[in-house]
């Protein structure tokens, strides 16, 4: 099953998604291992389900690099501790030239 991506309008497509949708899961029988793959192969083929799936991706590499960020800061402030400051990391910059 191809899904009609065609519809002039935003609601057209989302009702043709949905109406495709229902006669997929009406041909679907739950109680065997084939039915199950063939609702899977045409969830996976669902708009909705790629636009999640990208706005999940987008989410955790958010979070990710916020969990980045709260290392180095907590690396940050364990170098001010140290008595580490911006002037002396210049000078070992240019240590390594």
């Amino acid at each position: 099953m191809e899904w009609n991506r065609d519809a002039s309008t935003p609601e057209g497509r989302e009702q043709d998604v949905a109406e495709q949708y229902e006669k997929l899961v009406a041909k679907l029988n739950l109680g065997t291992d084939e039915a199950l793959e063939q609702e899977i192969r045409g969830l996976e083929r669902s708009p909705f389900v790629k636009l999640a799936q990208a706005e999940t991706q987008i989410r955790q590499a958010r979070i990710l690099y916020r969990d980045q960020l709260r290392q180095l800061e907590s690396r940050g402030k364990a170098l001010v501790k140290q008595g580490w400051t911006f002037d002396m990391m210049e000078g070992l910059d240019d240590a390594e030239e």
